[in-house]
């Protein structure tokens, strides 16, 4: 029995099976989405006549049709690091809630070098799309605290004892 006709039967007791009539013509490409299209099914009852039937086809589009997740091109991690496959999400928000988000293939962040993640992004309807995450795994990341109103920055080098003390221009003032 055809799963598209499995209401029917069952509801129908009238009814031993609903086929269509020529599967291979029905179209559920892009080019039918949002398309009502005749198709022919043929019923068989359970005394064992049959009757022709048209029925409307209406394609919907799947959930990875109608979004664009946007995708981190490039991600950088200090070795060791985890990375939550969300985070190289950009658009979350415009997804449908029931979205999720999972590595395929999480990224090795274990050595310093080039690697790549394979992030899967599940749609409510169950469809899906798969993307390649290019990680870039460094033995430290360096960065610069900027301090507003301040005219040099701290950089990476200068923490001691893992602490930053930050100095406002007032502090500096203070203490010249």
């Amino acid at each position: 029995m055809n799963s598209a006709f499995s209401d029917e039967v069952k509801n129908d007791n009238h009814i031993k099976e609903i086929k269509w009539k020529d599967p291979s013509k029905i179209d559920t490409g892009m080019d039918a989405v949002s398309k009502v299209v005749a198709y022919q099914a043929t019923v068989t009852f359970v005394d064992g006549s049959t009757t022709e039937i048209t029925v409307p086809v209406f394609v919907t589009p799947e959930d990875k049709d109608q979004h664009t997740p946007t995708i981190m091109p490039d991600v950088t991690v200090k070795k060791g690091d985890l990375i939550a496959p969300e985070s190289v999400v950009t658009n979350q928000d415009d997804l449908p809630k029931e979205t999720t988000i999972a590595w395929q293939t999480a990224p090795d962040t274990s050595k310093p070098g080039q690697t790549t993640g394979v992030v899967v992004i599940t749609y409510p309807d169950k469809s899906y799309v798969e993307f390649t995450v290019m990680v870039q795994v460094k033995d430290s990341i360096p960065w610069t605290l900027i301090v507003p109103g301040q005219k040099d920055s701290v950089k990476d080098t200068a923490i001691a004892n893992g602490h930053v003390k930050l100095v406002t221009p007032d502090d500096s003032k203070n203490n010249a």
